[in-house]
């Protein structure tokens, strides 16, 4: 009995000596961070009555650069002169190149997966991929409907600044690390396919939840996440029984990024469908 008593005392000593101040140091402070990437965007399918769907497109952004202020998560916020209250600097790529495969495996469901590449500071980078759910709304239709479901998986580079010390010790923490981070995305697309009809127009709504960084300070995760909504219009045009041309453009809409230099991210992209089976 005396023994489990002084193994009790011990371990009473050594979680005191660990927590006694409260438990393990805070995260430093977040000052800003830059990061390179495309902003989220969802796979385009069509309700199509094919059994597969081949895709290609390529995409080319605008602006550049996008700045802001952000909500950090895990700790606390400080700003300097230096980025007129801003602590984030977004880099996009120029351009995009995804492709990607849409398999019916039921009447009104397909599954569907994608391959993302762009063209960022460091050269063409694999970005990440897309996998999920389609679910088809009268695809035999001449008015069609598509709901997709799923995840996007991107890397992102990124910079971190932390604060270190206080008063005039001030030090910066840089941590720099490539993020790959798993965000969920939904979206429903609205297409007509009149046979008789030269061009057929789209339409595109998706929403996702970004991730913008995700790092460990002083062993907790310092994170910060956007909303994103998509606006993608279009136009297909049928250049044969088997492939489609689609024109089109996405209007990003980052909800969560406060004082942004722009308002929106744009895209114009070409894709072509083959349609197989």
């Amino acid at each position: 009995m005396k023994t489990i008593f002084k193994i009790l005392a011990l371990s009473v000593i050594h979680l005191s000596l660990i927590y006694g101040n409260g438990g393990p140091p805070p995260p430093l402070p977040f000052i800003n961070a830059d990061i390179s990437g495309p902003p989220h965007q969802a796979p385009l399918f069509l309700a199509d009555t094919n059994m597969a769907t081949i895709f290609a497109q390529f995409s080319v952004f605008t602006p550049s650069s996008v700045d802001g202020k952000i909500k950090v998560e895990g700790t606390r916020s400080v700003f300097t002169s230096i980025k007129n209250n801003k602590n984030l600097e977004w880099k996009i790529p120029n351009v995009t190149f995804n492709v990607g495969i849409d398999i019916k495996v039921w009447k009104r469901l397909s599954i569907f997966a994608t391959l993302k590449f762009d063209n960022r500071e460091s050269g063409i980078t694999a970005t990440g991929s897309d996998f999920g759910i389609g679910i088809l709304i009268s695809p035999d239709k001449d008015f069609r409907v598509r709901l997709d479901l799923g995840f996007i998986y991107l890397s992102t580079d990124v910079v971190t600044r932390l604060q270190s010390g206080s008063g005039t010790d001030t030090l910066h923490r840089v941590v720099t690390k490539n993020n790959k981070v798993l965000d969920p995305f939904l979206s429903l697309t609205m297409n007509t396919a009149f046979e008789d009809w030269l061009i057929n127009p789209f339409f595109q709504v998706s929403f996702y939840r970004q991730t913008l960084f995700n790092i460990t300070s002083n062993t907790r995760d310092v994170y910060s996440t956007v909303n994103l909504f998509t606006l993608t219009p279009g136009i297909t045009y049928r250049l044969n029984k088997n492939m489609l041309l689609i024109i089109g453009g996405n209007y990003f809409i980052p909800s969560d990024l406060d004082n942004r230099s722009s308002q929106a991210i744009f895209s114009a992209f070409a894709q072509v469908n083959f349609l197989l089976l």
